[in-house]
C-alpha cells in the first residue's frame, strides 16, 4: 500500500509543473480577453463608470491604468497612420 502512496505522489509531484504552467497560461488566456472586451468599450465611448459596471470585479484604479493604456496604444496606432 505504501508503494502505491509513493507511486502516486510521484506522479503528481512530476506533473505539478506542468499543471501550474496550463493553469498560468489558463488565465494569461482570460486577462487578454477581457482586456480585449474592455478596450473594445473604450473604443465604442464607454465611460469608465460604464466600463467599472460592466466588471464589477475591477477597481476604478485598474480601470484608469487600462484607459491609460489603451490611450497610449490609439497614440501609437494614430502616429503609424
Amino acid at each position: 500500500m505504501k508503494t502505491m502512496e509513493y507511486w502516486s505522489k510521484g506522479i503528481f509531484e512530476s506533473m505539478r509543473g506542468d499543471i501550474k504552467k496550463e493553469l498560468r497560461e489558463e488565465v494569461k488566456k482570460e486577462v487578454r480577453e477581457e482586456s480585449s472586451v474592455i478596450f473594445t468599450l473604450f473604443a465604442d465611448g464607454k465611460s469608465d463608470k460604464e466600463v467599472l459596471k460592466a466588471f464589477p470585479e475591477l477597481t476604478s484604479t485598474e480601470v484608469k491604468k487600462m484607459r491609460q493604456e489603451f490611450e497610449k496604444l490609439k497614440i501609437k496606432m494614430n502616429a503609424g497612420s
